[in-house]
């Protein structure tokens, strides 16, 4: 092998390459470098049997001559180093302010200083008026008592309805009440069918049982024993439970 070849400069293949045609032997000028895809490709191996027609058919063709394209530091993969830096460090970049010194003033002196006064739309519109005192303003109240004018209302029912019951004192009060529906009670209805049927409760009013002994007819009369339970006869729950000692074993 000449040093002059070019294949000298390129790397290494694989079998497979070389088997589906994809290598640079064709490249070699010094006539020394043998494909083995052509003994590659004479090999006999078991076919798949599940092979299918499209794959019989449609066999791919070998692919022409390839050229040799090498690039930049490609057989050295350390020379070459990848960019960090993204399209926003690039088109924003970052700059520091110099820090200036505050100035300092003297508390004496004041005259010269600049200062800054501003407000809020809501305090310039809404002013704060200070705490609100109640102002309790006293008005005119006039006596109720020994008034010169004598207040005397009378409605229009009054000299409509009222003309016969003109009287002063306990007597005109005593023909409204006597008058009125309302307040007349006794007086007015003197006595209603609810008052007649519809009485006070009272176990009075029950009428006691009467005895069919009169009509002919005896009641059976059954012991208290009939009406007892079969649980209650049999399971009788006594009050006081008989208590026996406890035997104790000595040793």
């Amino acid at each position: 092998m000449s040093a002059d070849c070019k294949l000298s400069e390129l790397p290494p293949v694989g079998e497979t390459n070389h088997r589906t045609g994809h290598c640079y032997c064709h490249l070699c000028t010094c006539g020394e470098h043998i494909c083995p895809g052509d003994r590659l490709k004479g090999d006999r191996y078991l076919k798949s049997a599940l092979s299918s027609i499209y794959k019989k058919d449609f066999t791919k063709k070998n692919s022409g001559k390839s050229e040799a394209y090498l690039r930049d530091c490609a057989l050295n993969p350390g020379c070459n180093k990848m960019d960090l830096k993204t399209t926003k460090q690039q088109d924003f970049v970052k700059f520091d302010c110099e820090k200036t010194k505050s100035a300092k003033y003297e508390r004496k002196n004041n005259t010269d200083v600049l200062k800054f006064a501003g407000s809020s739309n809501y305090r310039s519109e809404f002013p704060d008026w200070g705490h609100y005192e109640f102002i309790n303003i006293g008005k005119f109240r006039g006596p109720y008592r020994n008034s010169e004018v004598k207040f005397s209302p009378q409605t229009t029912y009054t000299q409509n309805f009222c003309q016969g019951l003109k009287g002063q004192g306990t007597k005109s009060a005593k023909k409204i009440f006597e008058s009125n529906p309302i307040t007349a009670e006794e007086m007015f209805f003197s006595n209603t069918t609810s008052r007649e049927s519809y009485k006070t409760f009272g176990k009075n009013y029950f009428p006691e049982k009467a005895k069919n002994i009169a009509l002919g007819i005896v009641p059976l009369e059954a012991p208290k024993s009939a009406y007892e339970t079969l649980y209650r006869t049999d399971f009788n729950w006594k009050e006081t439970p008989t208590i026996y000692p406890k035997k104790t074993t000595r040793y």
